[in-house]
């Protein structure tokens, strides 16, 4: 390449993360001099081999899940610093595409509120489906999801926090917590996972434990996390496992991408049983 053509390339309008709204869906987008890396509706964020960028058009296909696997082709246009297109499905459902630049969110906690204890009355929750009612019940302190079903969610929302708990994710059972509804605190415990993007105490594929710990299906385990920001810290029983990184984006499953908006705790119930107890939130006050 000339130098000429580099410096156009280097300058793009699109480099940097793009928050997305992909149907009544939540993304993600990053455009970088090293390619395009996207989180879509359902799994991790992956890289895209292939795409075509130009000043004002990009476009690449996606393998997704969309009840079944589908290539998805997303054709993305710049207009006035907004993403705006479409996916379409192989099978030929479109759905529109709509973006902004992610927000950088660097914020300090410089004090603590009040606790709230999130296990005294199960009204602080809500199920987060129209149709069914859910498996969730909260007994002796006790949130329990007997069996797969809804999510379920806090009906406040929150912004920087310190979120402490114990929760029991038993053998052949997954869960997580999403914080502000979007970046997903895995809970997996099986030992033969060894997707450390995709352990206990993970940002789901995006940030892994520093020290990863043994599983421990059907035990109580302590957890820890405070979100800054972007900036998240973890520990999981007394162990740091991550310290003060930032997440990258939205995980998959959120239930929007509007990073700069408060957002509440969210429990996955949608894989399985889980039981959490002792879940108290501290809001961070700057």
């Amino acid at each position: 390449m000339t130098a000429a053509v580099l410096f156009l390339f280097a300058a793009s309008p699109w480099f940097g993360r793009w928050d997305l709204a992909v149907g009544e869906n939540g993304g993600w987008m990053e455009v970088a001099t090293t390619g395009v890396r996207i989180v879509p509706r359902v799994g991790g964020v992956k890289a895209i081999d292939a795409y075509s960028l130009n000043r004002d058009h990009l476009s690449f296909s996606n393998t997704e899940w969309v009840g079944k696997w589908e290539q998805v082709k997303y054709d993305l246009f710049l207009r006035d610093g907004r993403v705006e297109g479409t996916a379409t499905r192989e099978s030929g459902t479109a759905v529109p595409v709509a973006g902004i630049p992610a927000p950088p969110l660097r914020r300090e906690i410089r004090k603590w509120g009040a606790p709230i204890d999130l296990t005294t009355d199960l009204a602080t929750w809500k199920v987060m489906s129209p149709t069914k009612p859910g498996n969730w019940t909260l007994d002796g302190g006790v949130l329990a999801n007997a069996k797969s079903g809804p999510n379920l969610r806090t009906v406040a929302d929150f912004q920087d926090f310190r979120l402490d708990l114990e929760f029991n994710c038993p053998a052949g059972s997954n869960s997580g917590i999403f914080l502000r509804g979007r970046y997903e605190l895995q809970i997996e415990e099986e030992a033969d996972n060894h997707d450390p993007l995709g352990k206990t105490g993970s940002i789901y594929q995006f940030l892994a434990a520093a020290s990863p710990l043994p599983s421990r299906p059907g035990q109580w385990r302590k957890l820890s996390v405070t979100l800054a920001g972007r900036s998240v810290t973890v520990t999981l029983d007394g162990v740091r496992i991550i310290d003060g990184l930032e997440i990258p984006g939205p995980t998959s499953g959120g239930f929007n991408s509007r990073e700069e908006q408060p957002g509440p705790i969210i429990l996955q119930g949608d894989h399985g049983p889980v039981l959490f107890r002792k879940i108290i939130l501290t809001p961070g006050l700057p």
